[in-house]
């Protein structure tokens, strides 16, 4: 039965109650039509929180039905029941059994992250990330941890940058047993390929992330190097500083099938860059030779000091904090006599599950920072600055925020790392920073051993303004944490 619209509105008189609006979201709290619409998220969570309680209670009903029979008929029972609640939820039964297996943990397990779903604070996207992330080798205590921490992180972020926090976070609640948790994975390493009946296939890699990581930073930057980029990308290439070509590039032979060379076509090569990365990555795979295009793959990763040292086996971080290695592969990277090291020197900030770093005051002349200036940016900002946005920050542009032609300095307090969608956004006058920046910018409020509502503490609010016709403007808030590079 479709639900009607008047059950999604309350009895005359009863009053209505909706958890806070998201830190990321605050700003956008004086739209009426946005207040309206985060109302009727909350609801649906709760409609939703309430279908699964049906579909355990359910499954629960028929198992204690069958609790007295042979084992092979309490199976078969808890399998018709999720049956019939793949019908309900229009699945497929094995994705049905996931769910409610999922759930099922959560709501005895997770009672903090459950009861945020209860009560519309997340979704059941959230709850069954947190879910599949709580290994049993976690122990009871951290499992306690990453439910208080789960359940407020994940009513502040997006599904995204909450994956990112989770990965983070549980690599830190048991350092060794991440580690031994990335060398069983290590061993399943592979490559498969799935030929489809359109002429096209899937080649699909399992490899460990230093590696993949490393062919995915060179690829996207031959695929850019490989023809002169359109007029309006010309801030971007110059900012991004990758318009460089190794001198020592092999010229690109006749008859060819990797894309036009820089230049060779006056209207620039046509393809998008998801296809420029797949024709280089079938030439470079087939007879192991790159052409005419760039070799440089870097890998930027941060590694705790004591970690360097062997006085602890905390993990590294990479600079978007998407993901982690294990302490062993960080110092195997860093005592690697092949790898060109470029070191920087950070002090950590106060909120260290946040993986965040001091880096740079430093000021430069001119409009474009040099690359040094360019890397200490990605480190301290990680991905793209818009609100929500997981753009990693080595695939963004360096935006000055305060305009260069208006006097705005090229200094790590004026830069910062936008996407180009942003980035344009920001343009047209559709993002930009509510006060002048001085500091570094933070995606959520600053968390510590949390009850279920977060601390607004650090926070810097916009007062309220009138409602206003056209798009929301997206606005940053920033703490005062100072920032530094050491060379």
């Amino acid at each position: 039965m479709e639900p009607q619209l008047a059950s999604l509105t309350p009895a005359p008189g009863t009053a209505r109650h909706f958890p806070p609006v998201p830190a990321s979201m605050r700003h956008l709290a004086v739209v009426p039509e946005l207040t309206a619409a985060w109302e009727h998220q909350v609801v649906a969570r709760r409609a939703e929180a309430a279908k699964i309680m049906h579909l355990l209670g359910y499954r629960d009903r028929c198992a204690a039905a069958a609790a007295g029979e042979p084992a092979v008929a309490r199976a078969e029972t808890e399998r018709a029941a999720v049956r019939d609640a793949a019908l309900v939820l229009g699945a497929s039964e094995r994705t049905t059994t996931i769910l409610l297996n999922a759930a099922g943990f959560a709501r005895q397990t997770l009672p903090r992250m459950w009861q945020a779903f209860l009560d519309g604070q997340v979704d059941l996207v959230r709850v069954r990330k947190v879910a599949d992330a709580a290994a049993p080798e976690l122990g009871e205590h951290c499992l306690r941890q990453l439910d208080s921490r789960a359940a407020v992180e994940a009513a502040h972020r997006g599904v995204a940058d909450f994956q990112r926090w989770l990965t983070r976070y549980i690599a830190e609640l048991n350092p060794e047993a991440y580690a031994a948790d990335c060398e069983r994975a290590r061993q399943d390493r592979y490559v498969r390929f799935d030929h489809q009946p359109n002429g096209m296939s899937y080649l699909e890699a399992y490899l460990p992330t230093l590696e993949a990581a490393a062919i995915q930073n060179r690829l996207r930057a031959a695929a850019r190097g490989l023809d002169s980029p359109p007029a309006h990308d010309h801030d971007r290439q110059n900012e991004a500083g990758q318009d460089q070509r190794d001198p020592g590039q092999e010229p690109t032979p006749m008859g060819s099938p990797v894309p036009m060379a820089r230049g060779e076509a006056a209207g620039g090569d046509g393809r998008t860059l998801a296809q420029r990365e797949a024709d280089l990555l079938a030439v470079w795979l087939r007879d192991g030779r790159v052409y005419d295009a760039p070799v440089e793959a870097k890998i930027m990763v941060m590694v705790p000091e004591a970690t360097l040292t062997g006085a602890s086996d905390e993990p590294g971080v990479a600079a978007d904090r998407s993901w982690r290695i294990p302490a062993g592969q960080a110092r195997a990277l860093a005592h690697n006599p092949n790898a060109a090291h470029q070191w920087y020197e950070g002090q950590v900030r106060p909120n260290r599950q946040e993986a965040d770093y001091d880096l740079l005051t430093a000021r430069y002349v001119g409009r474009y920072p040099p690359q040094r200036l360019r890397d200490a940016l990605i480190f301290r900002d990680g991905v793209c600055q818009a609100p929500g946005c997981t753009i990693s920050a080595q695939r963004c542009d360096i935006d000055h925020q305060h305009p260069n032609q208006d006097g705005g300095a090229t200094t790590g307090s004026n830069l910062w790392a936008l996407c180009r969608r942003h980035h344009r956004m920001k343009s047209h006058g559709l993002l930009h920073p509510s006060t002048p920046r001085s500091d570094i910018p933070t995606k959520s409020p600053p968390v510590e051993e949390p009850p279920l509502t977060p601390k607004r503490s650090g926070l810097r609010e916009r007062r309220p303004v009138p409602p206003h016709r056209g798009p929301a403007r997206a606005t940053m808030t920033w703490t005062s944490t100072p920032i530094r590079i050491l060379h």
